[in-house]
């Protein structure tokens, strides 16, 4: 009987000595796993990241940003009401450094008693809402054109007389910074409060018929 006893007892110790311990199978099995796993949360991270760029360079390449000048009449020193006619929109603004899109339009002022001076409001429409900002420029000139053998100011000035002229700043580079976002379709934009890219007001002398030139810049930002 103890003999029988003792065998036992010795046939347990040898399943003890050659089988290793559970909690210790566990253990390798679980840092193999997190190593694995780190290894895929980093593959990950790497194909998340070049989505971004390649969702970056979509985006630049679908963006076309527009210029659009407008001019204003000022009215009782405080009012502005858009000019009929006096509205320009660029061809997409140029990506390279250095290259402004430029152009010109020409339009038509019939001044009454109370109107005092022409304005230009700029901005920039995209096809990309928010963020950052372009520059723009303007020169303007308005000369005194009546109707027939007509003066302008009462008789004051004649005919082909230029009343007004803006332009100390056209050749100096983009220089206005305008806010840019506007989605393309805003018909509203530019508004009478955004950015004055002729530096200026062209004073009108008085009542009359008056044609206005406007020239000018529109640069994107580099950003």
């Amino acid at each position: 009987m103890k003999s029988r006893s003792g065998l036992v007892w010795l046939g347990a110790l040898a399943l003890i000595l050659v089988v290793p311990p559970i909690a210790g199978s566990v253990v390798g099995s679980g840092d193999s796993t997190q190593t694995v796993d780190q290894r895929q949360n980093a593959r990950l991270d790497r194909h998340s990241q070049r989505l971004k760029q390649h969702g970056a360079q979509l985006r630049r390449l679908r963006r076309v940003d527009v210029g659009v000048a407008r001019g204003y009449i000022l009215t009782d020193g405080e009012r502005m009401e858009a000019i009929k006619g006096a509205t320009v929109v660029t061809s997409p603004l140029s990506r390279t450094a250095g290259a402004p899109t430029m152009g010109g339009l020409t339009f038509q002022v019939v001044a009454g008693p109370h109107d005092e001076g022409v304005r230009v409001r700029g901005a920039i429409r995209s096809s990309i809402a928010g963020g950052g900002k372009g520059a723009a420029i303007g020169a303007l000139f308005v000369v005194c054109a009546p109707m027939g053998e007509g003066t302008c100011a009462g008789g004051s000035v004649s005919a082909g007389e230029t009343v007004c002229a803006l332009n100390a700043s056209y050749n100096a580079g983009l220089t206005v910074p305008v806010p840019k976002g506007t989605p393309l379709d805003d018909t509203a934009s530019p508004k009478a409060t955004d950015a004055d890219i002729a530096n200026g007001t062209c004073a009108l002398p008085g009542p009359g018929r008056y044609s206005g030139f406007l020239s000018y810049k529109f640069g994107e930002d580099k950003e």
